[in-house]
């Protein structure tokens, strides 16, 4: 693995599985992780700021996605119940995974900066995503 940014490797050995860890690299003195959930006891080559950092974060932090069933509009798309280490745990505070180039968190804060210029006094605004 030569670098791998920015990315959720979702993966857990199965009863029975032979291999040795959920993620696994050949190679561990080559190549770099950073900015990414790796599932705990992955062996792979040097980590930059992954999750989970320790046994005890790693239930905390687990992704959980809105659908992880093919052909749904939500596919892979981050649950709003995600940890917030994992929505905004990009190296540019995205969010990880494969809506990461969307930069969610920035459009919402933004949105809520904007919202609270533009309101007359006594109004409130609320935010709702939908998929």
């Amino acid at each position: 693995m030569e670098l791998a940014s920015n990315t959720i490797f979702l993966a857990d050995l199965a009863e029975g599985d032979t291999w040795t860890a959920p993620v696994r690299c050949e190679r561990l003195q080559e190549g770099c992780v950073r900015y990414s959930y790796l599932p705990p006891a992955s062996r792979v080559p040097r980590r930059h700021r992954c999750r989970p950092e320790d046994e005890a974060e790693a239930a905390r932090v687990r992704p959980q996605f809105s659908s992880l069933r093919y052909g749904d509009s939500d596919y892979c798309q981050l649950s709003p119940f995600c940890a917030a280490e994992i929505r905004q745990g990009a190296d540019d505070e995205a969010e990880m995974g494969a809506f990461h180039d969307l930069y969610q968190p920035q459009r919402e804060a933004n949105l809520r900066v904007r919202l609270e210029e533009y309101l007359r006094f006594g109004l409130e605004a609320g935010v709702f995503c939908a998929s």
